[in-house]
């Protein structure tokens, strides 16, 4: 936000929120009936304010926005890290502690620690998932939920590690780099994008993992997955890693859902268990997608 220009941020939410700023009033607009509520700076709904131009303006500009997203236009492709296949065939299942977690089920603020992490990488589970958020100041952090449980209402993205670090228990708040170096000698990572509520940040986000997987060489020993499939695309555009799309829970898997996979250059579906059955997996290996 600069003087009165008009900033943006698309949420994950399939887009049907849409929020505005303009001269410090926050304008959403509600795609599904096409209504904008204007709010105050505490949250309260401000009355009699126009909102036609929040309309207008979406009008204009998501036709261009959607097209620049379609062709990638916001991460252009570095031709040195061209997306290339680097793991080997999978031939048997692959085991994955899920935040770490290779002990059942554990007391909240648990997973994704660095406690967790040595007690899988002792183990003889080959793989290690987390969770990736980003902080304000752009550094990508190991966390599930987009606020810390010390802080459960300040999005991560609103602070700074050096903020985040200083919450009572969040001192040995794992980056990124620090799994990068500690663990991907040991085991293999799978890495969880997880989506942003801002544009900006999703991009921040892709583009920060990207150069810690390039630094540290991990193209041959990660998988990548997100919710949000620009992320996925994104990341894959700038990644010699493979990428998977995470689908909807318990969404049953069509021929189409296989074919937008394959049009976004993607390796991977991730799916929850109980859609998971042998007809789906001969058809995703027979399009030359691998099943999570």
């Amino acid at each position: 936000e600069r003087g009165n220009e008009v900033a943006y941020a698309i949420g994950p939410e399939s887009l049907q929120f849409v929020h505005f700023w303009r001269d410090k009033v926050e304008y959403v607009l509600d795609r599904a009936d096409n209504r904008v509520t204007a709010l105050a700076a505490d949250g309260a709904e401000i009355a009699g304010v126009d909102t036609q131009w929040v309309k207008d303006f979406a009008a204009a500009t998501f036709p261009v926005h959607y097209y620049l997203l379609n062709k990638n236009a916001y991460f252009p492709r570095p031709d040195q890290h061209a997306s290339v296949s680097s793991l080997p065939a999978v031939t048997r299942p692959l085991f994955a502690a899920h935040r770490g977690n290779v002990e059942g089920p554990q007391a909240p603020g648990i997973e994704n620690s660095r406690a967790t992490l040595e007690r899988a990488a002792a183990s003889g589970i080959e793989w290690l998932e987390i969770d990736v958020q980003i902080t304000a100041d752009a550094v990508p952090v190991i966390s599930h939920d987009p606020a810390l449980p010390q802080d459960p209402d300040v999005p991560i993205i609103t602070r700074t590690l050096a903020e985040l670090r200083d919450l009572p228990g969040a001192a040995e708040l794992l980056t990124l780099a620090d799994v990068l170096r500690d663990f991907l000698p040991r085991k293999q990572l799978l890495i969880e994008l997880k989506p942003q509520a801002r544009l900006q940040d999703q991009q921040q986000l892709v583009r920060e993992v990207a150069g810690l997987l390039r630094e540290h060489g991990a193209g041959g020993r990660v998988i990548i997955d997100s919710f949000d499939e620009y992320q996925a695309a994104s990341i894959r555009h700038q990644c010699k890693c493979e990428v998977g799309l995470d689908l909807p829970y318990r969404k049953a898997v069509t021929a189409a859902d296989l074919a937008h996979v394959l049009s976004l250059g993607l390796d991977w579906i991730d799916v929850e268990q109980t859609a998971v059955n042998a007809d789906l997996v001969r058809r995703a290996q027979g399009a030359g997608i691998r099943v999570m």
